[in-house]
Order: C-alpha cells, then structure tokens, then sequence
C-alpha cells in the first residue's frame, strides 16, 4: 500500500508543480492553518504565517534579540517608550494612516482580546505624523521587563478602513505591511507573495497542508517539497540522505507537556496528578520514540534559559508508587480521556502515554480531532488531558500567560484553569522588576509552585529539526520557530 503511495505522488508531481507559481518555495506543514487575523492567532503555525504578512514596530529576531520592525529606532524616557516608524504601505498599496496605528493598539488592548492581558499596563497611545513618518508615544503605567521583547512584537499594524468595511473579508483575505502578501488558502495549502520583488529569491511561498505523516516524508523525499521545517518524523530521519538533503537541527524553545484540566473531578486531586506523573517515564519515550532528539522537562522554561530553576528534581518513573496510590483513591478502572491533534506523530506519542499510564491503574482513552476542533475544545475546558506543546518559550512571563487566574480560557490562555492567589501576586510582581537577580528569585519560587501543585506535566523539551533539499541555500533552523528564515531562503 505504501509502495502504492509512493508511485503515485510521483506520478502526479509534474502535474502538481505546474498549477504553481514558477519561482516558488514549497513548505511543508502537518496542519492548516486556521486563522490569520493577528488580533486571534494564538496558535504556533497562525502566528508564523502572521509574521511574514503582518509588521509590527518591533520583531525578536532569530537569536533572540529585539530587531527593528515599522519602527526605525526608539529611546526610552522613564515610562515612555517613543518610535520613529518608516512610511508603510498595506499589501493593498493604501498608505499606511495615523488612524491606522492607533486603531491597531486599540483592537490589542481591547478586552475580550486574547493578548489583553499583555497590554493592560498600557496607560496611553498617542500616534503624530512629522513629513512621511510616523511617531509613536507609548506610556506605561509601570515598568514591564517583558513589553519590548515579548508583549509589543505581537501588536502588528492593521487597515482600520477595511476591517470596518467588512471584517469578514479581511478574515479571508488579510491585508498587513508585512514582507509577504496573501494569495489565497484552501485546506491543502497557503500561498504568499513576497512584496518586494528580489531576483535571488523565490518570490512565492506556498505552505503544504499534508497531515500524514508519511505522505508528507514522501513528498519531501520525491522533491515536491523544499522545505520541512520540524514537520518530518523522528523515526524518518535516517531516509534523507547527505547527497541529496541538509538535515539541520537547533535546541528549540518548544516544551511538550500535558496539560489537566483542573477543573475536572478527578483531576483537581493533587494526589491522582502526582500518580500521573510517577507513571510517566519520559525519559524512555525521548530514548526510543524521539530518537534522543530532545531532553526531560521540568519547567516549561528550558534548563539554558537564565531564569530557569535549577532547583527543581524531577518526580522519579516509580510505576509501584503509582499504582498504590490510584488504589488508595479508589480509581482503578476509571478513564480518563487523553486528547491530542489527529496528527500521526502526535497520536503515537499519545498512545505510548496511555499505554504507561493505564499501567497504573487507571485507563486512558485517546480522542483525536482536528487542529480547529481541538483548539476549540482546550479553550471552553471540553477535555481532560491534553497532549500540548508550548512553542517559543524565552521569558519567564509565560508562567503568568499559561497560570495566572485572570487569563483563564476562554478569553485568555490558562487552559489548565488554575488558581492560586499566591502565584498571581508573584506574577504581578515578577513583571514589574528591572533587575534580573531579583526577577530569578521571584520566577524560581513560580516554577516551585507550579512543579509542586502538579499544575502540568512537563515531558520534554524538543529539538528544532529542518530538512531541506540540499539546493536550498541561506536558510538555518531559528530557535523560536520562526518561518521568517524560510523568506530568506534561496534555490
């Protein structure tokens, strides 16, 4: 059957390339992208694609460090952050407005805005016009040791006409002053234009839709696709050859864990988590099943990472103790349901969790739906435990985007639904400090509370690992995942 597969991507591969674009750059990814629209993409692939066609005043660059976006440079004065932004065109060709700008902030800043949280220490936003470029004053009400290199890269410059016009337009077709301009999507694939036309690069790019896994290495290993970027199966690897393909890896900041939902019955029993975890032996799962290509997490802060809390001992594979315990709660036999995406590399991971935690006693049932429908779910707390991965982790002010009680889901992204007053007022705090001792302090005790309330089950950290066709020139594998490495790409 897989032979059969095989033959027939090559022979319909001609055919395919030749409804494209001639100068174009075809990507892989294990999922369609859903949703464009800045104000909403909260999921890692939304957000990639939302970089290239939006701009903001400032981006984090593939190392980390804070770059120029709209903006061409700013200073700071006390609790005002001033911009000088360039004169920008939307993908439309309108002039970029004053009335633009601000209403950008606005949709940001809103409440019921996922990203509201990240802003609300905002006090004002005044935009002025000096000839052709533009200047922004934004004034805080306190200091926020994550406003430049986390929380303003995700405010991107939106048409204010023509999403008042017809929201619902935009939506299907998004306009930014990004590098790349939207085409068209359908369910098997996303096609960009690049805006300014350079002739050592392709100037289209067309992300690949292609949800299983083994069409997918098939389609690379044939040459219909030029990039796969971490979208490739471990145990696939071994296939692409050095003649014929680059296989480039990176640490990544990405943490795979299980997400509880604390609000279920049987979950918000610290006890029934920490037997979750002693039958977890993740260590055996990134020997065999991640082919050593990632290590054990116990934070969603990787261990390189400055504010990492290199006190934190991991709870050690006791399946004995586990097992005792779930028949001290009397749960033997009950089910719990694990639920993860319908991607195939996914799943498996899923059923070798199921597999060690039903030894323990319990059963797990694994649900998978497609990413729209999943994504869903997590948000209206319809699951249990969920397969997750946390994408781009670099400050530690994730702790209050993922645990604070205010940013609880639906309207934020706390879709374990925990409390703790204790932690809330260590958040609050830990935003507040310029000095980076004191905020390790306060995020050490976070991670300690966090680690010791079992509030998630950390498994690994992952490894960034692209392959490419070996044509393909200037491209390197970033540390946050970031598709903007993919624009800069040559054949």
């Amino acid at each position: 059957m897989k032979l059969y597969l095989y033959l027939l991507l090559l022979a319909l591969s001609h055919c395919h390339t030749k409804e494209l674009p001639k100068d174009t750059l075809s990507i892989a990814l294990d999922s369609e992208v859903k949703n464009l629209d800045p104000r909403k993409a909260t999921d890692a692939n939304s957000m990639r694609i939302v970089d290239l066609i939006f701009s903001g005043l400032v981006k984090i660059g593939p190392k980390l460090h804070i770059l120029p976006d709209s903006a061409q440079k700013w200073e700071q004065k006390d609790q005002d952050y001033i911009f000088h932004l360039k004169p920008l065109k939307f993908s439309n060709g309108r002039k970029v407005t004053k009335e633009d700008i601000s209403f950008s902030f606005q949709e940001f800043m809103k409440k019921g805005s996922p990203f509201f949280s990240a802003f609300k220490n905002i006090k004002s936003v005044k935009v002025s016009k000096k000839k052709e470029n533009f200047i922004v004053k934004i004034t805080m009400k306190q200091f926020s040791a994550t406003f430049l290199s986390s929380d303003l890269p995700v405010i991107k410059i939106l048409p204010k006409k023509e999403i008042q016009k017809s929201e619902n337009k935009f939506l299907k077709h998004p306009i930014g002053t990004g590098s790349f301009k939207f085409i068209h999507k359908n369910s098997r694939e996303l096609l960009l234009e690049r805006v300014i036309h350079q002739s050592e690069r392709p100037q289209y790019l067309s992300f690949k839709f292609i949800r299983d896994s083994f069409t997918r290495t098939q389609k690379m290993l044939i040459g219909q696709i030029d990039i796969a970027p971490s979208v490739i199966p471990l145990d696939k690897i071994y296939q692409f050859r050095k003649d014929r393909f680059k296989v480039l890896t990176q640490p990544s900041l990405s943490t795979t864990y299980l997400l509880l939902n604390l609000k279920n019955d049987l979950l918000k029993q610290k006890k029934l988590r920490k037997a979750l975890s002693l039958a977890i032996n993740n260590k055996e799962i990134i020997k065999y099943k991640l082919k050593n290509y990632g290590i054990p997490a116990l934070s969603l802060i990787q261990p390189k990472n400055i504010f990492f809390n290199n006190r934190l001992k991991p709870i050690p594979y006791n399946i004995g103790k586990s097992q005792q315990m779930i028949k001290e709660l009397k749960l033997q036999n009950k089910k719990l349901t694990l639920t993860t995406t319908n991607n195939q590399d996914t799943i498996t991971k899923a059923k070798v969790l199921a597999s060690q935690i039903s030894q323990s006693g319990l059963k797990i049932n694994i649900e998978s739906y497609e990413w729209g429908t999943f994504y869903k779910d997590l948000n209206q707390g319809h699951y249990e435990i969920a397969l997750m991965k946390w994408v781009g982790v670099t400050d530690p002010d994730i702790y209050r985007i993922a645990f604070h009680s205010q940013n609880q889901a639906p309207k934020g992204r706390n879709r374990s639904f925990y409390k703790n007053p204790k932690v809330d007022q260590l958040l609050e705090k830990g935003l507040t400090l310029k000095n980076n001792k004191m905020r390790k302090k306060v995020y050490d005790q976070i991670q300690k509370y966090i680690f010791e309330d079992i509030a998630i089950i950390p498994l690994w950290h992952d490894m960034e690992i692209s392959i490419t066709k070996k044509s393909i020139k200037n491209y390197f594998v970033p540390m946050n995942g970031s598709f903007k490495p993919i624009g800069e790409a040559t054949k």
